[in-house]
């Protein structure tokens, strides 16, 4: 499913493609989502949803911290004076 998903992003917007990526989601996404609310009803499913979003939290938190760093760069380098 990251694999597909990742693809979304990477492929120039095309009709044809976009197509073939909604087919492709369709496939793979529904029936695990109907065997995890088939097995264990909608805790099941919240609990994966969980568990596969939860390494994007350390992507999130290092790109928040990029953009503070790079906030306080910019602000430092705005704040010194131009010489004439």
């Amino acid at each position: 499913m990251l694999a597909v998903a990742l693809l979304c992003f990477v492929w120039p917007a095309n009709e044809l493609q976009d197509a073939f990526v909604a087919v492709c989601k369709a496939i793979s996404e529904g029936p695990v989502a109907t065997a995890l609310l088939d097995g264990g009803g909608l805790d099941a499913l919240q609990a994966a949803s969980i568990a596969a979003a939860h390494p994007l939290t350390f992507v999130l938190l290092l790109a928040c911290y990029g953009l503070v760093t790079s906030l306080h760069r910019d602000s430092q380098i705005s704040s010194t004076p131009l010489s004439s």
